[in-house]
């Protein structure tokens, strides 16, 4: 019986390749076992050099936005001085980390 590979991989395959500059036209070879050439082994998506990638987006709720937008003005007028806020910012980060890796698994934000 043969394998099979499921659906969201295929997916996840199309999605890296769009991001990577893919687009409709973009040629897809298939490449077979070196030991029986009626079998895929796998397929290579041949990128043009030129092409520029696709930065990725991520859905955001407006309740997030407003959220953020409001503990962005907060900080804005506290001259600084963020302690008071401290439990808010935390929760922003965790928020936005958790955007952030539902659309790039590992893929970490550097606040410094």
């Amino acid at each position: 019986m043969g394998e099979s590979t499921p659906f969201f991989e295929v997916a996840s395959f199309v999605d890296r390749a769009r991001d990577a500059g893919a687009t409709e036209e973009t040629p897809v070879r298939a490449v077979p076992l070196e030991q029986d050439d009626s079998i895929i082994d796998h397929l290579v998506i041949e990128l043009d050099s030129s092409a520029r990638p696709a930065a990725p987006t991520v859905g955001v709720s407006v309740t997030v936005l407003r959220q953020l937008r409001d503990l962005l003005g907060e900080i804005h007028a506290s001259d600084g001085d963020v302690r008071t806020l401290s439990s808010a910012i935390a929760d922003a980060h965790r928020t936005v980390v958790k955007l952030v890796d539902g659309e790039s698994i590992g893929q970490e934000i550097d606040w410094t």
